[in-house]
């Protein structure tokens, strides 16, 4: 199964959850649903609950949010996680959303929850390695990237009107994350690399067990 799919099944999953406590009929969960199910909330973090920097990537504020960022990040995933690797993939997503939470708490941010950091890391690694690589691209990849990142550019100018307190900073921390790991690994198989990436993912499960435990 591709990790993008697992992603989105975790996303929605845990926005259910939180639905399942009571939700409107959009799906908007109140900011304490939203801490409860392990989103950023800056002084909880600052009072040593950095878990929440890993487990608020996969926190939606309302079903919109949740819909516009799944099919996002299932659209970038049928174009880099062949490239990538389903290990490799998930594991950029969550460092990826990682650097965007870190980014949102150091901006002073007080509460700031989604998939965008992890998606728009996502994003700068599919930039970095379409040009690199822009020669080797097969037909379909060539066919799938535009209509794919204007998709991704579209769905983040429509979240800029429905949410006005956009985290532009958790954005740009992700994307900047993104491109540093395109550039540095890129699709190489390092020594220890995987090695890594399995921490990565071990450490993001661990969040979750803290949060549902």
């Amino acid at each position: 199964m591709p990790a993008s799919w697992v992603l989105v099944g975790l996303m929605v999953v845990v926005h259910l959850y939180g639905c399942w406590e009571g939700a409107s009929l959009l799906g908007e969960l109140s900011t304490e649903q939203r801490v409860a199910l392990g989103g950023q909330y800056r002084s909880l973090i600052s009072a040593g609950e950095w878990w929440r920097l890993c487990s608020s990537v996969f926190v939606h504020a309302n079903l919109v949010h949740l819909l516009l960022n799944a099919i996002a990040l299932y659209a970038l995933g049928r174009l880099i996680e062949p490239w990538l690797g389903p290990i490799r993939f998930a594991a950029w997503f969550c460092v990826g959303g990682l650097a965007g939470s870190v980014a949102s708490h150091l901006a002073g941010l007080v509460q700031s929850d989604g998939a965008s950091g992890g998606l728009f890391a996502l994003l700068g690694a599919t930039l970095v390695l379409g040009w690199q690589q822009r020669h080797q691209l097969s037909p379909e990849d060539r066919r799938l990237l535009g209509p794919i990142l204007l998709v991704f550019l579209s769905f983040n100018v429509l979240l800029s009107f429905l949410v006005p307190s956009l985290d532009a900073v958790g954005h740009l921390g992700g994307l900047a994350m993104g491109v540093g790991l395109a550039f540095i690994i890129g699709r190489r198989r390092l020594p220890g690399a995987r090695v890594l990436e399995t921490l990565v993912l071990t450490v993001f499960g661990g969040a979750f067990f803290y949060v549902f435990r």
